[in-house]
């Protein structure tokens, strides 16, 4: 056996190791980098949103009924949201849209 086999039969399985290596190179990067956000490509989308929408996945492919409730709650509360949001956002765009024409008008 090669020195490399020896060390893989001493350490537990492929997955452990893989869990191993991954968990140094994102601590690593989060350490040099910093934590990289996503970007919210609709204005009117808040960052308590994306949380919300990251609960969400969380729920979506249980087979659990109690579960599969739970995340219907969550999808309904986060369209609400989500509407009222881009209702409020578009309701301002076009008041700032009619003082412009207003104030280029006079």
């Amino acid at each position: 056996m090669t020195l490399y086999n020896k060390n893989f039969m001493q350490n537990g399985n492929v997955e452990t190791q893989w869990d191993n290596i991954k968990k140094c190179m994102l601590d690593t990067m989060s350490d040099l980098v910093g934590r990289v956000y996503r970007k919210v490509r609709k204005p009117w989308i808040m960052q308590e949103m994306m949380n919300h929408m990251d609960e969400q996945r969380q729920w979506k492919n249980v087979n659990n009924e109690e579960r599969r409730k739970k995340y219907r709650r969550l999808r309904n509360e986060l369209k609400r949201a989500t509407d009222k949001s881009k209702k409020e956002y578009i309701d301002r765009s076009w008041i700032f849209k009619e003082q412009d024409v207003m104030t280029s008008c006079t």
